[in-house]
């Protein structure tokens, strides 16, 4: 530390001495804090940048290296450090001081809560879940779809599907295929296709389960003749499609009754052609 506060007191800047420093505070951020250091960190955080060059593809001069940035990544991240050990902390005596903390807090404190809940045993969650389940219009729904994770909990993961930000929630779906087994997975997103914006996603998801689970495979058939999934559902049967997904997929494109699901079929049919010919 002593290296960087030397640097960072210097009236002189050059490009080796502004890169070194950048380098030192990177190093001080991965190292443990102190009070000098974040101190340190602080007065920095306000530095601009000190040397320029000019980018390689235009006229325009960039800096060279940005100190005051690589200070503010340090403090964000002991802060990401800190909320983590405070929430391992209190998930350990069942303190809800740590739902508190991640509710008030930034995204950082967020991150730091999320990142222990991650790694935690998950003996220690289960105090937490009904008010996890109770806040989860509070925030973008990731603490709970943490919570799901861990604990395997479905019905949790039907609340993290309908409540959650649509990107929490496709993160879900895409994981939970992998947390809870295959029926009770399909259970779950069977759900998620009510809700537009991740309906597609569900649907993938789904597809993945086909392989092992009879049920999926059957829905997926049901969801080509969808007006909303079914070019979706197209796409799932002909991305693996065997003789026996060619075959029916020939006979459902011969049929006259149903028009929406013969074209349906003729896509996956023309798509699975499509995937042939790029092997």
């Amino acid at each position: 530390m002593a290296r960087a506060a030397a640097l960072a007191a210097k009236a002189e800047v050059s490009v080796d001495s502004e890169t070194r420093l950048w380098q030192l505070v990177q190093q001080l951020g991965r190292q443990e804090e102190t009070i000098d250091a974040r101190q340190l960190l602080e007065q920095l955080a306000l530095r601009p940048p000190q040397v320029f060059v000019r980018h390689e593809e235009g006229n325009a001069m960039v800096p060279q290296s940005d100190v005051g940035a690589a200070a503010r990544f340090a403090l964000r991240e002991w802060d990401r450090r800190n909320a983590g050990r405070a929430a391992l902390r209190h998930a350990r005596s069942g303190d809800q001081q740590l739902l508190d903390n991640y509710f008030a807090g930034g995204a950082t404190t967020r991150a730091g809560i999320i990142d222990a809940v991650r790694a935690m045993p998950a003996k220690y969650l289960p105090v937490f879940s009904h008010e996890v389940e109770a806040r989860l219009g509070d925030d973008d729904g990731a603490l709970a779809a943490e919570f799901a994770h861990a604990l395997a909990d479905s019905n949790l993961y039907v609340k993290v599907l309908a409540q959650s930000r649509s990107d929490v929630a496709i993160s879900a779906l895409n994981r939970l295929t992998k947390t809870l087994d295959a029926p009770a997975a399909l259970a779950v997103l069977k759900t998620a296709l009510q809700r537009p914006e991740i309906a597609s996603a569900a649907a993938f998801a789904i597809g993945r389960l086909r392989p092992q689970l009879a049920a999926a495979d059957e829905l997926m058939w049901r969801l080509l003749a969808d007006r909303t999934l079914g070019a979706t559902a197209a796409a799932i049967l002909a991305r693996e499609a065997n003789r026996h997904t060619l075959a029916r997929l020939e006979a459902i494109a011969g049929q006259t009754d149903n028009w929406w699901l013969q074209q349906r079929a003729r896509l996956a049919l023309q798509l699975a052609g499509n995937s042939r010919d790029k092997r």
